[in-house]
Formats: C-alpha cells, structure tokens, sequence
C-alpha cells in the first residue's frame, strides 16, 4: 500500500512553479534574456537636475541605451564632488556594415576618436526631464575626468545654456560698467560743451538773418527805383525818336515852329 503524498511538499512544488512562470515571463516579456549591454560612464558640468535613472539616450534619434545610475562621489585629493552617470549601450543597436568583428567597447572607442561625445538636452519641456544625446562634435576638445576606472567614460560637452552661462560667467562686468559710466561722463561733457557752443551760434544765425533780411528789402527798393528810373529814360528815349523823326521829316518847324 502506497504512502498518501506529502501536501507541504506538494504545495512547494506548485509555488515554485508559479515562480518559475513568473520569472520566465519577466525576462522574455521584456527581452532581456540574451540581450547584451555594456557599461559606460559620462561626467557633465552643471546640474543635473532632471536626469533621471531611466532616462534614455539617444544617438542620432535612436534610442541606443538607458541611464542606470547617478550617484555623488567626493574626492578627498582636491576636496570636490564627481556625479558618475552609468549608462548601459546596446551595441545591437548599432551595427556595422563590415566583415570585421569587433567587441562593442572598441567600436565605441572608435567613434569617440571620431568626435563622439554626450550632451544632456531636454526630454520633455513640461516635467522639464532631460535625455542624454550622443552625437560628433569633432571641433569640440575631449574632456576626460578618469574617475571611474572600470567603466569606459565616454566625454561630454556643455549645453548651449551653459556655454551661455559660462561666458557671462567670465565676462568683466565690474570692467564694463567702469568703462561704460566713463563714457557716458564723457558723452555728458560733450553735450554740454556742445550746448555752449550753440547757444552763440544760434545768437550770430539769429542776427545774421535780420541783416540779410534788411539787405533784401534794401535791395528790393533799389530795384524798384531803378525799374522806374528805367521806365523814365524808356518814355523819354521814345519821346526824342518821335522829335527826331518829326524833324527829319519838317525841317522848317525849327524857324517856324510846329503848325497848330
């Protein structure tokens, strides 16, 4: 007669099961079962404020890879904070269209001798979450921090923003507003010296102008006198053609006068 079975180690059996399901759900829904990755690592400038784990990052538009971790780490030597972001890169993501197989890491070296480098820009501009972008920035220098050695750092270059920041950041403001209140005193003294200048001058124009109107009406007069004048010497000058030809033409009116 056979032994009735051993419930507990039924019910074990069952839950383990169920576990088993689980967990085989959980790694092939999400293909992550046979899915390679990689680590690297990237410093940015600034705050990070934003960057979230999860985040992705994207190369060329393409999701390649997802943001792990970011944590603080001080370093004692010069008394500071480096804020390591691990990413982990699905090298199938990118592939390549040569014969020549080589481990994900090298390539990526490759395209970081070619201008790689990484920059935070905005994933959402309503929850203002940021996304890491890899693209060629081969005019811009590698900056490299080297503080996390088991991971390949991958370098990276500032926002616009920050450009922007930093270079009002280095400008002389104290220098330019010194320069600036010299030349407005300067500009100051120069109105001034100007306002001094013109007040005579509008003074000499003033008097100028009543002389030359006094000329004018002078003139105007003397036209006038020399228009009559004129006619004058026209009423006169015809009066002696018609003497003349009278003469000309009665000779004996001089002895006996001209006939009534």
């Amino acid at each position: 007669m056979s032994k009735p079975a051993n419930k507990t180690l039924i019910g074990a059996f069952i839950i383990g099961a169920i576990a088993l399901l689980v967990l085989a759900v959980l790694i092939f829904g999400s293909g992550k079962f046979l899915e390679k990755t990689y680590r690297v690592v990237m410093f940015f400038e600034g705050s990070l404020k934003g960057l979230n784990e999860g985040a992705p990052v994207i190369f060329k538009g393409v999701k390649i890879g997802t943001v792990t971790d970011i944590r603080l780490v001080y370093d004692p030597v010069n008394n500071s904070l480096r804020i390591p972001v691990i990413v982990e890169l699905e090298p199938e993501k990118i592939e390549r269209t040569d014969v020549v197989k080589r481990r994900p890491e090298e390539g990526m070296k490759m395209l970081i001798e070619r201008g790689l480098k990484a920059q935070l820009q905005m994933q959402s501009m309503v929850t203002g979450q940021l996304m890491i972008a890899l693209d060629f920035f081969p005019d811009k220098p590698a900056r490299y921090v080297g503080f996390v050695k088991e991971c390949l750092e991958i370098p990276t270059v500032s926002t616009p923003f920050e450009e922007l920041r930093k270079t009002i950041q280095e400008l002389p403001i104290k220098e330019i507003i010194k320069k600036l209140n010299l030349t407005l005193n300067s500009l100051r003294k120069l109105i001034q010296h100007i306002d001094k200048k013109i007040d005579p001058l509008i003074a000499n124009v003033s008097e100028t102008s009543e002389i030359t109107q006094n000329t004018l009406e002078s003139m105007q007069a003397t036209l006038k006198q020399t228009e009559k004048t004129l006619t004058t010497f026209s009423e006169t000058g015809r009066s002696m053609k018609s003497l003349t030809e009278y003469l000309q033409q009665h000779p004996d009116s001089i002895l006996k006068g001209k006939p009534r």
